[in-house]
């Protein structure tokens, strides 16, 4: 007998319906389908990389011209991020967890570190032992190994650079070594010798050297060049001449191929919103292609790790950890015009109200975003205050008007017109070391500030007149 459909029945059907359609769009994702993502001719031949950075752009080597570095959106439009100094030229890059970029610069001998914020660029390691550095490889704990091919003799060394940018050469005498990657677990190292088409593995030590070398697999015929590893362990190789990328298990079972619409693919990266886009750099015709894969790139889930370190400074739902001094040193219990909402710290306007760390600080890094809710506004960020709240503060006040205000403080500038529009949220981040302050908004350096007293205190806001909101606090300690 059938009985009548209830609110919930129908409910139901609806939800399974929906369920069905998601899946059967999944299933109806082309995967590992190559198609071009810039235009032909858009970098040089010696287009190389890439990496892609936590907002989902693709960093790739010689865009435009030599000695470039390149900015792609994910969209495909390109513009020239860093220019090389001297003869610098570069090929593999890879990003630390505090996104940090390095680079293998092979006509200088060194592994280069550029800051993404300020594009400031310095030599992180080198030695003059070394061949070519060619492709970098980058493990949890931030040790960067390199592959060091000669290609006139047809040899190859490996080197681990410490943290320190201290380098020691743990192989010598291999063939040419080229793609570089580290498995998802640590224990591993992979590479790959682009002449001798042999991709080998080494068990990675505590100290990070390498120790038993083991071959995973052997090929026949055509070249390899870069290389990366998906989440399960699965290496993605370039196979330069034969035009295609392929996946080979951790056992080193072959699983697939890819055709990537060119004959000289160079080097690959995972990338896009969920990890799981593949960017390939393609010598013969000079641009990028991508593709969609199953499962999300190791550098994907390492990206999401960049931020390790800090730790936030507001919860998100109440003041606790804070203090209220209203603009005076005993402190008040209370200051009716901040509020809390949804993560959101607010002042709705009036007086000069200063909301402080319970907790001193002493050398430490802070990134946190804000707004001014209309054009007139004069606020601030405190460093190392003390409870009077005049001491070392980082004006928020709107263009040229914004300075450094406290102490005897050399080198300090008016803050330029880095801000944005009413409305609009600003990036900060505040480097305090030493005596020292370096300060950029929205990604560019403002000012370094040099003298700073004391070197310890409390970290503080003041909103002063106009509604100001303030979110994502989040502060790493340096103690060294």
């Amino acid at each position: 007998m059938n009985r009548p459909h209830t609110l919930s029945d129908l409910l139901f059907a609806v939800l399974v319906l929906l369920s069905a359609s998601a899946v059967e769009a999944a299933d109806k994702e082309k995967l590992f389908v190559a198609t071009p993502l810039t235009a032909e001719k858009a970098f040089t031949p010696g287009i190389e990389g890439p990496a892609c950075d936590a907002q989902g752009n693709i960093y790739v080597v010689n865009f435009a011209r030599q000695q470039t570095i390149g900015k792609i959106s994910p969209d495909g439009k390109g513009e020239i991020f860093v220019v090389l100094p001297g003869k610098s030229t570069g090929n593999g890059i890879v990003f630390d967890h505090e996104g940090q970029m390095y680079v293998a610069d092979y006509a200088g001998h060194n592994v280069l570190r550029i800051d993404p914020a300020t594009k400031l660029i310095s030599v992180f390691a080198h030695d003059d032992r070394m061949n070519q550095p060619n492709d970098l490889a980058i493990a949890a704990d931030g040790t960067l190994y390199a592959s060091d091919p000669n290609w006139g003799s047809g040899t190859g060394q490996l080197w681990r650079i410490d943290r320190e940018g201290k380098m020691h050469r743990e192989a010598e005498k291999m063939g040419t070594t080229n793609g570089i990657e580290v498995s998802p677990d640590g224990k591993t190292l992979y590479v790959n010798e682009s002449k001798q088409r042999n991709v080998w593995a080494f068990a990675i030590g505590k100290d990070g050297s390498l120790s038993n070398k083991r071959l995973l697999k052997k090929f026949d015929d055509f070249g390899f060049d870069g290389m990366r590893c998906d989440v399960d362990g699965n290496l993605y190789i370039t196979r330069h001449g034969k035009g295609t990328v392929v996946v080979l298990s951790p056992r080193g079972e072959v699983l697939r191929e890819i055709d990537v619409l060119g004959e000289w693919p160079s080097n690959l990266c995972f990338g896009g919103p969920d990890g799981r886009t593949v960017y390939v750099t393609e010598v013969k015709k000079q641009r990028l292609v991508q593709f969609r894969v199953d499962r999300p790139g190791l550098a994907f889930q390492f990206g999401q790790k960049k931020e390790s370190g800090f730790t936030s400074l507001f919860k998100g739902k109440d003041f606790t950890g804070w203090r209220f001094s209203g603009g005076k040193e005993d402190g008040a219990a209370e200051a009716p015009n901040w509020k809390v909402k949804d993560g959101v710290i607010s002042l709705s306007g009036g007086g000069s109200p200063h909301l402080a760390t319970e907790k001193e600080y002493a050398d430490f890094e802070l990134r946190f975003e804000w707004r001014a809710l209309r054009d007139k506004y004069n606020s601030g960020l405190f460093i190392r205050s003390g409870r009077n709240v005049r001491a070392n503060q980082i004006n928020l006040a709107k263009g040229s008007e914004g300075n450094f205000i406290g102490g005897k403080v050399k080198g300090a500038k008016a803050v330029p017109d880095l801000q944005k529009p009413a409305g609009e949220w600003n990036e900060w981040r505040v480097l305090a070391k030493g005596d020292k302050i370096t300060f950029w908004c929205n990604g560019k350096l403002a000012w370094e500030a040099t003298g700073l007293k004391p070197n310890k205190g409390y970290i503080g806001l003041q909103a002063e007149g106009a509604p100001i909101e303030f979110r994502h606090l989040r502060i790493r300690e340096i103690k060294e």
